[in-house]
């Protein structure tokens, strides 16, 4: 994932766009893994000292919902922004070191696609879960538990009410 710099001129946007496998990638994921290739398009723009490369990651995640346990898969995009500097040219710190005419993206998409990654995996955002007592899937229908919301720490404070 190789962007060739040489000859940019200042305010002219340059497309890129790649198609790399996901295998890689699968090995920083702890909680699923990204199916099929990750999909990387943006331009890279000459401006001041530096270069600013911004755009899109597509993937594809496969996962167990943290709520059901049903193996699902989802669609994510990311977008990325980030500023590029030779080597010597420019003192600014903010900027992601390069050498030579090409800038290297690899490594700033598999950290945006760490950073990306939910805390939670869930298959739907209003997600129902489990039952607590019999393990139904509460998605897929209701079950006929009685489940009562007492803290357990307060149970003994019920008899008091009897």
């Amino acid at each position: 994932m190789k962007i060739n710099v040489f000859g940019l001129k200042a305010g002219e946007k340059v497309p890129f766009a790649f198609a790399v496998p996901a295998a890689p990638y699968n090995a920083f994921l702890a909680d699923g893994e990204f199916k099929s290739e990750i999909k990387v398009t943006g331009e890279v723009t000459l401006a001041g000292d530096g270069y600013l490369v911004s755009g899109l990651i597509k993937c594809r995640k496969a996962f167990v919902c943290d709520r059901c346990l049903e193996p699902t898969e989802v669609e994510q995009t990311h977008p990325f922004a980030e500023k590029y500097r030779q080597d010597g040219v420019a003192d600014d710190e903010d900027a992601v070191p390069f050498t030579g005419e090409t800038i290297d993206l690899a490594e700033m998409v598999r950290d945006t696609l760490i950073a990306a990654q939910p805390i939670g995996n869930l298959c739907r955002e209003d997600c129902l879960g489990l039952c607590p007592k019999c393990g139904q899937n509460l998605n897929q229908g209701s079950c006929s538990c009685v489940i009562e919301d007492i803290d357990p720490r307060l149970a003994d404070l019920k008899q008091l009410l009897i």
